[in-house]
């Protein structure tokens, strides 16, 4: 399987994401608005590294 130098970049971009919110999570815990940016930004690197599986979504009943 080729791995693209994109999906590296993308993937070290999630890794930095989950790194400041660890550091951040007390706070972001404690803050509804920090929690819902926080799921909404999840959803969104959910559905980035989906693609870069090439996986099929799971269809939700």
């Amino acid at each position: 399987m080729k791995f693209k130098l994109a999906n590296a970049f993308e993937l070290a971009n999630l890794g930095r994401f989950l790194t400041r919110w660890l550091f951040n999570w007390e706070q972001a815990w404690n803050s509804t608005e920090a929690k819902n940016q926080i799921i909404q930004e999840l959803g969104i690197w959910s559905d980035s590294v989906l693609q870069i599986s090439k996986l099929p979504a799971v269809q939700k009943s």
